[in-house]
Order: structure tokens, then sequence, then C-alpha cells
């Protein structure tokens, strides 16, 4: 900008200018359908991400105390855990469950507004060798709009 020339003053303030974050990415999301298409293309990513950092948090333990007993460096971890990049391969999901003593399966369902039918279910990895999700098939599972909303953000 020229020195001496002043910005028009904006009637309304942006959300940048607000400072909330939720309604920067609205006002993004509305106005750019190039942010639109890469933040829809990363949503998988996202839940994954939270999920992850929600059963590490669950187990108790930090990032640099999942490593250790992953067999993984600090940094890895916390690239798992952030909403950039690759979704994680199954291996990668099951080790780092194992880390946090946690189940990871597949789910495969027909969803309806309110319901899924599980239709089949399959353990990627257990402790003790226990296959909990094979016992979820054929089950009608409620959906919450609540947990719906929760992974959509």
């Amino acid at each position: 900008m020229a020195k001496g020339k002043l910005m028009p003053r904006r009637e309304t303030p942006s959300s940048l200018e607000s400072g909330s974050l939720d309604d920067l990415r609205d006002e993004l999301l509305q106005a750019d359908p190039e942010f639109r298409r890469l933040w829809d293309e990363s949503a998988p990513k996202r839940a994954i991400a939270i999920a992850l950092v929600r059963m590490r948090k669950q187990a108790g333990f930090t990032q640099s105390e999942l490593a250790a007993r992953a067999g993984w460096d600090k940094a890895f971890v916390s690239r798992l855990e952030g909403a950039g990049g690759p979704v994680p391969d199954t291996s990668t999901l099951v080790r780092y469950a194992a880390a946090c003593e946690r189940a990871v399966g597949l789910v495969f369902a027909s969803v309806e507004e309110d319901r899924a039918h599980v239709i089949d279910a399959v353990t990627l990895g257990a402790p003790a060798a226990a296959h909990p999700f094979e016992r979820l098939r054929g089950d009608d599972l409620a959906l919450s709009s609540e947990s719906l909303a929760e992974s959509e953000s």
C-alpha cells in the first residue's frame, strides 16, 4: 500500500477481525469453492484425527508416552493427530489403538436418517485377541444428531 493512503473502513468487521475461527471457516466455506472442496476432501482425516486424540486422552497418555509405547517418535504421533495429510493406513491405526490398549475395527452399515443397520463388522486389532466388532453384525444403532454434528465440525 502506498504511503499516505488509507484502506476504506468496512462497515462490518470480517470474521478475521472479530477473532472467531468458526465464523472465518464458515465465511471461507461459503465464499471460496476451492476451499470448500479441500475442506470436504479432508473431512475423513479430520474425523480420524479427532478420534485418535480422544482415544489417547481417554487412555491417559501424552503424545510422547504414546509414541514410546508404539515405537514411534512424537512428531509422527503429532502428524497422525493433525488434520492435514493422508488418512493413516489400517496397520498404523491398529498400532495406535494397541498402544492405547483399545480395539479398532471397520463397520459396514446401511444408514438412514437416525439409524444405522450394521451389515458387517471386522475387528482389525483388539487387546487379548478379542473380536468385539464382529458381534455388531445385524445390530441396529441409533444415531444421535449430536454425534453427527461433532464429526462434521
